[in-house]
């Protein structure tokens, strides 16, 4: 009986040890996703703000009207819309953190402007197309809706 319960007690422990190697490689495969979905994120905004106000790069160091404006909506649209943190928006368009939440702050004086209302609506519609025909986790086009769990392609479909 002794041998009974020693077995199953090492056989508890086998499978606690699976089970955290799973998780672990489970976690490493969703945060790689989750990196990848945010680049692309990043890159489709870029390119559709690049493309509505009709500049060749929107982190360019000027401090132009308009690519001040059009770096504010991208900041804006980037912390509010996909809550990205400061610190990653910073990381990602090489600038500091401060100049990235001075950006967002910035936002608040163009917004109002005919000309950049007009520019942030077309960029708002546009970004939200393409959202919603990504998947929620890695941003690709295969999709299949599960509507208790938001839009997923084939590699992420948890059903």
């Amino acid at each position: 009986m002794e041998e009974i319960q020693q077995l199953l007690a090492k056989l508890k422990k086998d499978q606690e040890v699976l089970y955290d190697d799973f998780k672990e490689q489970v976690l490493r495969a969703y945060s790689g996703q989750q990196k990848k979905y945010k680049d692309e994120s990043l890159k489709r905004l870029k390119t559709i703000i690049e493309s509505i106000f009709g500049i060749a790069d929107l982190f360019v160091k000027t401090n132009k009207d308009y690519i001040v404006a059009a770096r504010s909506i991208f900041d804006h649209i980037i912390n509010t819309k996909e809550v990205f943190s400061y610190q990653y928006i910073g990381k990602e368009t090489n600038r500091d953190r401060t100049t990235v939440m001075h950006s967002v702050k910035n936002y608040q004086s163009f917004k109002n402007t005919v000309e950049y209302k007009t520019k942030y609506e077309s960029i708002i519609n546009l970004y939200a197309k393409y959202k919603s025909e990504s998947c929620d986790v890695c941003g690709s086009k295969d999709i299949i809706e599960a509507p208790s769990m938001g839009l997923n392609c084939n590699n992420c479909n948890p059903l």
